[in-house]
């Protein structure tokens, strides 16, 4: 298996099932506007300004917020599974400085 890359700014997010009280997995909807995923990649951090601090780690498990369209742009496949590439949103942020 190969190692997914990401540059930038940008988080690779698998989408994972969501329990209910009844412990049955059910899988996210993609109409829905709440979505909830593990990181699978990290990017560099690297943007235009310089560097950014990237403020999640490969593993962690994320709430993220999308309409179709944009889940549609977003979705992509590493050998056979689907994630999406999300930027990570922080505009403007740079490493060491806290804005």
């Amino acid at each position: 298996m190969r190692q997914l890359k990401i540059f930038g700014e940008r988080v690779a997010v698998s989408e994972v099932a969501e329990k209910t009280e009844t412990a049955i997995a059910m899988p996210q909807d993609m109409n829905r506007t709440r979505n909830i995923g593990q990181v699978v990649a990290v990017g560099d951090g690297k943007t235009k300004q310089g560097l950014m601090e990237m403020a999640v780690r490969l593993g962690d498990c994320v709430v993220f917020q999308m309409n179709s369209l944009q889940a549609a742009n977003s979705l992509h496949y590493h050998e056979g599974k689907p994630f999406f590439i999300l930027n990570q949103g922080m505009k403007g942020r740079t490493a060491g400085t806290g804005r």
